[in-house]
Protein backbone atom coordinates (compact mmCIF):
# COMPACT_ATOMS: atom_id res chain seq x y z
CA UNK A 1 0.00 0.00 0.00
CA UNK A 2 1.28 3.45 -0.90
CA UNK A 3 0.62 6.62 1.05
CA UNK A 4 1.93 10.15 1.06
CA UNK A 5 2.14 12.84 3.71
CA UNK A 6 2.69 16.57 3.28
CA UNK A 7 4.48 18.28 6.18
CA UNK A 8 4.71 22.02 6.70
CA UNK A 9 7.89 23.43 8.24
CA UNK A 10 6.98 26.82 9.69
CA UNK A 11 9.48 29.51 10.67
CA UNK A 12 8.89 33.19 11.49
CA UNK A 13 9.66 34.05 7.86
CA UNK A 14 7.91 31.37 5.84
CA UNK A 15 6.23 27.98 5.65
CA UNK A 16 7.83 25.30 3.47
CA UNK A 17 6.00 22.16 2.46
CA UNK A 18 7.69 18.80 1.97
CA UNK A 19 6.43 15.35 1.12
CA UNK A 20 6.89 12.02 2.85
CA UNK A 21 6.25 8.64 1.26
CA UNK A 22 5.48 5.32 2.93
CA UNK A 23 7.75 2.58 1.58
CA UNK A 24 7.96 -0.95 3.05
CA UNK A 25 6.67 0.21 6.40
CA UNK A 26 9.04 3.19 6.74
CA UNK A 27 8.53 6.86 5.95
CA UNK A 28 11.04 8.62 3.69
CA UNK A 29 10.92 12.32 4.52
CA UNK A 30 12.70 15.05 2.56
CA UNK A 31 13.82 17.97 4.74
CA UNK A 32 13.33 21.20 2.74
CA UNK A 33 15.85 22.97 4.94
CA UNK A 34 18.53 20.90 3.24
CA UNK A 35 18.96 20.34 -0.49
CA UNK A 36 19.98 16.72 -0.12
CA UNK A 37 18.84 15.52 3.30
CA UNK A 38 16.27 12.74 3.29
CA UNK A 39 15.71 10.66 6.39
CA UNK A 40 13.77 7.52 7.18
CA UNK A 41 11.59 6.83 10.21
CA UNK A 42 8.86 4.44 11.20
CA UNK A 43 5.30 5.48 12.06
CA UNK A 44 6.04 5.72 15.80
CA UNK A 45 8.95 8.11 15.21
CA UNK A 46 6.87 10.12 12.77
CA UNK A 47 4.06 10.38 15.31
CA UNK A 48 6.45 11.85 17.89
CA UNK A 49 7.78 14.38 15.37
CA UNK A 50 4.45 15.43 13.79
CA UNK A 51 1.73 14.20 16.18
CA UNK A 52 -1.50 15.76 14.91
CA UNK A 53 -0.83 15.46 11.19
CA UNK A 54 0.45 11.90 11.49
CA UNK A 55 -2.53 10.82 13.59
CA UNK A 56 -4.91 12.11 10.92
CA UNK A 57 -2.84 10.49 8.18
CA UNK A 58 -2.80 7.06 9.82
CA UNK A 59 -6.56 7.16 10.24
CA UNK A 60 -7.00 8.12 6.59
CA UNK A 61 -4.67 5.30 5.50
CA UNK A 62 -6.68 2.76 7.50
CA UNK A 63 -9.97 4.02 6.09
CA UNK A 64 -8.77 4.20 2.50
CA UNK A 65 -7.25 0.71 2.74
CA UNK A 66 -10.66 -0.72 3.69
CA UNK A 67 -12.37 1.13 0.85
CA UNK A 68 -9.85 -0.04 -1.74
CA UNK A 69 -9.97 -3.63 -0.49
CA UNK A 70 -13.78 -3.72 -0.48
CA UNK A 71 -14.15 -2.34 -4.00
CA UNK A 72 -11.40 -4.60 -5.33
CA UNK A 73 -13.18 -7.70 -4.02
CA UNK A 74 -16.51 -6.51 -5.40
CA UNK A 75 -14.95 -5.93 -8.82
CA UNK A 76 -13.56 -9.49 -8.81
CA UNK A 77 -16.96 -11.08 -8.34
CA UNK A 78 -19.59 -8.57 -9.46
CA UNK A 79 -19.99 -7.11 -12.96
CA UNK A 80 -20.05 -3.31 -12.88
CA UNK A 81 -19.91 -3.34 -9.07
CA UNK A 82 -21.33 -0.21 -7.46
CA UNK A 83 -22.26 0.73 -3.92
CA UNK A 84 -25.89 -0.04 -3.04
CA UNK A 85 -25.82 1.38 0.46
CA UNK A 86 -23.85 1.68 3.66
CA UNK A 87 -24.60 1.94 7.37
CA UNK A 88 -23.02 2.00 10.81
CA UNK A 89 -24.26 -0.58 13.30
CA UNK A 90 -24.41 0.45 16.94
CA UNK A 91 -25.44 -1.29 20.14
CA UNK A 92 -26.61 1.35 22.61
CA UNK A 93 -23.75 3.90 22.60
CA UNK A 94 -21.12 1.58 21.10
CA UNK A 95 -20.25 1.49 17.40
CA UNK A 96 -19.69 -2.10 16.25
CA UNK A 97 -19.01 -1.98 12.50
CA UNK A 98 -19.47 -0.03 9.29
CA UNK A 99 -21.19 -2.04 6.55
CA UNK A 100 -21.14 -1.58 2.77
CA UNK A 101 -23.11 -3.50 0.16
CA UNK A 102 -21.97 -3.70 -3.48
CA UNK A 103 -23.99 -5.14 -6.35
CA UNK A 104 -24.21 -4.87 -10.13
CA UNK A 105 -24.97 -1.25 -11.09
CA UNK A 106 -25.78 -0.60 -7.44
CA UNK A 107 -29.00 -2.63 -7.69
CA UNK A 108 -29.26 -5.46 -5.16
CA UNK A 109 -30.78 -8.84 -6.03
CA UNK A 110 -30.47 -11.96 -3.89
CA UNK A 111 -30.25 -14.01 -7.08
CA UNK A 112 -27.12 -12.24 -8.36
CA UNK A 113 -23.55 -11.84 -7.04
CA UNK A 114 -22.95 -9.17 -4.41
CA UNK A 115 -20.52 -8.37 -1.60
CA UNK A 116 -21.16 -7.22 1.96
CA UNK A 117 -18.23 -5.77 3.91
CA UNK A 118 -18.10 -5.21 7.66
CA UNK A 119 -15.30 -2.94 8.89
CA UNK A 120 -15.10 -3.45 12.62
CA UNK A 121 -14.87 -0.60 15.10
CA UNK A 122 -14.08 -2.59 18.24
CA UNK A 123 -12.46 -5.83 19.34
CA UNK A 124 -14.70 -8.91 19.12
CA UNK A 125 -13.83 -12.58 19.44
CA UNK A 126 -14.49 -14.68 16.36
CA UNK A 127 -16.43 -17.12 18.52
CA UNK A 128 -18.80 -14.31 19.55
CA UNK A 129 -19.40 -13.35 15.92
CA UNK A 130 -20.18 -16.97 15.03
CA UNK A 131 -22.50 -17.41 18.03
CA UNK A 132 -24.45 -14.26 17.14
CA UNK A 133 -24.60 -15.24 13.47
CA UNK A 134 -25.98 -18.67 14.28
CA UNK A 135 -28.55 -17.18 16.65
CA UNK A 136 -29.75 -14.88 13.87
CA UNK A 137 -29.86 -17.74 11.35
CA UNK A 138 -31.92 -19.89 13.73
CA UNK A 139 -34.45 -17.10 14.16
CA UNK A 140 -35.17 -17.04 10.41
CA UNK A 141 -36.34 -20.58 9.82
CA UNK A 142 -36.55 -24.07 11.28
CA UNK A 143 -33.29 -25.46 9.91
CA UNK A 144 -32.33 -29.06 10.81
CA UNK A 145 -30.02 -29.23 13.85
CA UNK A 146 -27.44 -31.26 11.91
CA UNK A 147 -27.22 -28.58 9.23
CA UNK A 148 -26.89 -25.83 11.84
CA UNK A 149 -24.10 -27.74 13.57
CA UNK A 150 -22.23 -28.15 10.27
CA UNK A 151 -22.56 -24.46 9.47
CA UNK A 152 -21.37 -23.43 12.93
CA UNK A 153 -18.37 -25.73 12.78
CA UNK A 154 -17.35 -24.35 9.39
CA UNK A 155 -17.81 -20.73 10.49
CA UNK A 156 -15.74 -21.41 13.61
CA UNK A 157 -12.87 -22.45 11.35
CA UNK A 158 -13.17 -19.32 9.17
CA UNK A 159 -14.17 -16.28 11.22
CA UNK A 160 -11.20 -14.66 13.03
CA UNK A 161 -11.02 -12.38 16.03
CA UNK A 162 -11.46 -8.81 14.84
CA UNK A 163 -10.45 -5.30 15.87
CA UNK A 164 -10.41 -1.84 14.33
CA UNK A 165 -7.91 -2.93 11.66
CA UNK A 166 -10.11 -5.72 10.27
CA UNK A 167 -12.65 -5.75 7.45
CA UNK A 168 -14.49 -9.00 6.76
CA UNK A 169 -16.11 -9.20 3.34
CA UNK A 170 -18.65 -11.83 2.44
CA UNK A 171 -19.30 -12.60 -1.24
CA UNK A 172 -22.22 -14.36 -2.86
CA UNK A 173 -20.73 -15.60 -6.12
CA UNK A 174 -22.32 -16.84 -9.35
CA UNK A 175 -22.82 -20.30 -7.81
CA UNK A 176 -24.51 -18.86 -4.70
CA UNK A 177 -21.52 -19.95 -2.62
CA UNK A 178 -20.21 -17.74 0.18
CA UNK A 179 -16.60 -16.56 0.08
CA UNK A 180 -15.01 -14.85 3.07
CA UNK A 181 -12.22 -12.28 2.83
CA UNK A 182 -10.20 -10.69 5.62
CA UNK A 183 -8.68 -7.36 4.55
CA UNK A 184 -8.76 -8.49 0.94
CA UNK A 185 -7.36 -12.00 1.50
CA UNK A 186 -9.54 -15.07 0.97
CA UNK A 187 -9.92 -16.98 4.25
CA UNK A 188 -12.69 -19.47 3.53
CA UNK A 189 -15.61 -20.64 1.40
CA UNK A 190 -18.89 -22.40 2.11
CA UNK A 191 -20.34 -24.11 -0.96
CA UNK A 192 -23.94 -24.31 0.20
CA UNK A 193 -26.54 -22.03 -1.44
CA UNK A 194 -28.92 -22.56 1.47
CA UNK A 195 -26.27 -21.31 3.90
CA UNK A 196 -25.54 -18.34 1.64
CA UNK A 197 -29.17 -17.21 1.66
CA UNK A 198 -29.54 -17.73 5.42
CA UNK A 199 -26.22 -16.04 6.24
CA UNK A 200 -26.74 -12.85 4.25
CA UNK A 201 -30.35 -12.65 5.43
CA UNK A 202 -28.91 -11.77 8.84
CA UNK A 203 -28.45 -8.26 7.44
CA UNK A 204 -30.42 -8.21 4.18
CA UNK A 205 -33.45 -10.45 4.74
CA UNK A 206 -36.96 -9.31 5.63
CA UNK A 207 -36.74 -11.15 8.97
CA UNK A 208 -33.56 -9.35 10.06
CA UNK A 209 -33.44 -8.16 13.66
CA UNK A 210 -32.01 -4.83 12.42
CA UNK A 211 -34.50 -3.44 9.87
CA UNK A 212 -33.02 0.08 9.95
CA UNK A 213 -29.59 -1.28 9.08
CA UNK A 214 -31.14 -3.31 6.26
CA UNK A 215 -32.93 -0.27 4.86
CA UNK A 216 -29.74 1.74 4.72
CA UNK A 217 -27.75 -1.06 3.13
CA UNK A 218 -30.41 -1.53 0.46
CA UNK A 219 -30.46 2.20 -0.22
CA UNK A 220 -34.05 2.53 1.01
CA UNK A 221 -33.18 5.00 3.79
CA UNK A 222 -30.35 7.35 4.71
Amino acid sequence: MSAYLFIDYTTPKRTTRTQGALNNGNWCIHDPRSLRKTYQCNSSQLLREFPVKTFLLLISILFSHHVVADLSIAQQHVDNAQLVGKARFKVLFWSVFDAELYAEKGEFSQDKPFTLSLSYLREIKGSEIVAKSMSEIKSQDNFPSEKLATWKSTLDSIIPDVDTSITITGVQNNNSHTLFYKNGTLIGEIKDPEFTRAFFNIWLGEKTSEPKLRSRLLGLAY
